[in-house]
């Protein structure tokens, strides 16, 4: 974990320096406020400026990410899916930025609210019905990135996002202004920073069925995507619980990503992680007990334990041939369940 609240602008990665007003692209896109930040990348609100029905969010790679292929794979996936894509972020166009640091890859996308369901969860786990309706939007991102032979790579609740429903003007009418803040790392260093303000979601892990239903969830970030049958390398640094075939060398499938969902679809049942430490031997060790794990956490009703191991077993499958894919998991009755409609009549 970073030392850094926010990013570090001093890295030697080069986060790009933007701040409330600047303007992107030439002029076409107005920075409003910053969503949040990762290793890799910041992402901030931004207007149209050449339409007043548009605000979208910038993806502002660093000058390091950019200069690797991080950033650039991430774009030539979304060249690879075209248009045609649904369940994913929409891509809306992308520029190269410079800052006294670099070049910057910028891809602006429709707008998602910066909230990921690691942050709403607030390092607890949800209720059943909230996990089974997440797993559903999720797994209709992952099928339409399987169906074009292409593994995500980062199966974890930090790229489940919430994808913002507000028209541009009640965004405009609600902004708050940006904050500035000074920030003193573990080692001393005092810098000043553009504070992150996520967009508000609609609801909370007390959301009743329905209510959750009304939400839009996206399987975002695609820099660590594979093609696969070309690209056999895997960044484990990803994730500490990659599936055995990965730890063990072996060509990665897109069922790899299915167990990622597994151990994500565990973490938001319990609040905990399923494993302590990644390895073939100990994945072994904990499936063995998966059931009374989950019974001893007492987060999910009695009732429901025997059909929850049935889906996480589906997905933590040790050998990728006889493990679920993403498309035999959406035909799961636990799964099913979760497809919720938002109209207030189908909800039981």
């Amino acid at each position: 974990m970073s030392l850094f609240s926010e990013e570090q602008l001093d890295s030697p990665s080069g986060f790009f320096p933007a701040y409330p007003g600047q303007t992107l692209n030439h002029g076409r896109w107005k920075v409003l406020r910053k969503l949040g930040w990762g290793p890799r990348s910041s992402a901030w609100l931004v207007d149209d400026t050449k339409s007043s029905d548009n605000i979208e969010v910038v993806k502002i790679f660093t000058v390091a990410s950019t200069e690797d292929t991080t950033a650039n794979k991430e774009l030539s996936v979304y060249k690879a899916l075209g248009a045609n894509h649904f369940e994913l972020p929409v891509l809306r166009e992308n520029f190269i930025e410079k800052s006294e640091k670099g070049h910057h890859l910028c891809l602006v996308f429709h707008a998602l609210s910066g909230v990921s369901i690691e942050q709403f969860r607030q390092s607890g786990a949800l209720p059943l019905h909230i996990v089974k309706q997440v797993v559903s939007k999720i797994l209709d991102s992952l099928v339409e990135l399987h169906e074009t032979n292409v593994m995500h790579g980062a199966v974890t609740l930090d790229n489940f996002l919430f994808e913002t429903v507000q028209e541009a003007d009640d965004i405009r009418a609600s902004e708050l202004p940006a904050k500035v803040v000074k920030v003193t790392a573990n080692d001393g260093v005092v810098y000043s920073t553009v504070k992150s303000q996520p967009l508000p979601v609609d609801v909370t892990s007390s959301s009743s069925r329905q209510n959750f239903a009304n939400v839009s969830l996206k399987l975002a970030n695609l820099s660590h995507a594979k093609f696969l049958k070309q690209d056999k390398s895997v960044d484990t640094s990803i994730s500490a619980f990659f599936a055995p075939e990965v730890l063990q060398g072996e060509e990665p499938y897109a069922k790899s990503d299915v167990w990622l969902l597994g151990c994500s679809v565990y973490l938001m049942l319990t609040g905990v992680p399923l494993f302590s430490e990644s390895s073939v031997a100990h994945y072994t060790e904990v499936l063995s007990t998966l059931e009374d794990r989950l019974k001893v956490t007492h987060k999910v009703a009695e009732s429901d334990i025997s059909a929850s191991v049935e889906f996480l077993r589906s997905c933590l499958d040790m050998s990728p041939a006889t493990r679920s894919s993403s498309s035999e998991l959406l035909d799961l009755k636990w799964v099913m369940e979760g497809d919720v409609c938002s109209c207030g009549y189908c909800v039981t």
